[in-house]
């Protein structure tokens, strides 16, 4: 997962590759992690899904963005309030989404200070 976050870090880096081996049943999709028993609180897994989302941001797919974020809400919203990645891809949807926020994305944007 560590390779995966570097990849969208690196300057040529991949965003496609990321979405590659984290959706479906590859290797670090949401499908695999749950077969491995791998609660979804951990830390290690709640970032792999911002990792994700950073992806789908950088390749314009806000929806799927919206829905890793969502994923993270839902089972550990604590914990998704404090990291400055899920910010940053909030505020990466509100700026280059070209249609209008959803309600979904303007409470998300709002609980993670993004609208005030």
């Amino acid at each position: 997962m560590k390779a995966l976050e570097d990849e969208l870090i690196a300057e040529n880096g991949d965003p496609y590759r990321v979405i590659d081996e984290s959706t479906g049943k590859a290797r670090f999709s949401d499908h695999t992690m749950k077969a491995a028993r791998i609660t979804e609180t951990e830390k290690e897994w709640n970032r792999h899904r911002l990792t994700v989302a950073t992806a789908f941001v950088k390749v314009g797919d806000h929806d799927k963005a919206m829905d890793r974020l969502t994923a993270i809400d839902y089972v550990n919203p604590q914990w998704l309030r404090h990291q400055r990645m899920a910010q940053d891809v909030m505020a990466a949807i509100v700026q280059r989404r070209k249609r209008r926020l959803t309600s979904d994305m303007r409470s998300m944007a709002t609980r993670l200070g993004v609208l005030g």
